[in-house]
């Protein structure tokens, strides 16, 4: 069973890599989760978050949202 994680984030990227971090390090296989990271596009923090997503093997998705709920439903269709 594959399971979809998104993650909506903006100007914390420290707090989203613990959130990341937390989740995957508590699954027990990490190949079944597909973890979306959902940014702002005109988010001031987005080189960190892109670094965050590289170096935790996770999905960067970036687009110019008006809320959380905007950037789940966007990163769904991802």
């Amino acid at each position: 069973m594959q399971y979809s994680l998104i993650h909506p984030s903006r100007n914390r990227p420290e707090q989203a890599e613990a959130t990341i971090k937390l989740w995957l390090g508590n699954a027990k296989d990490r190949s079944q989760i597909e973890y979306i990271l959902s940014v702002d596009k005109d988010d001031k923090s987005l080189k960190q978050y892109k670094a965050i997503a590289e170096r935790n093997g996770v999905q960067l998705y970036v687009a110019l949202n008006k809320s959380a709920i905007e950037a789940i439903n966007r990163a769904t269709k991802k």
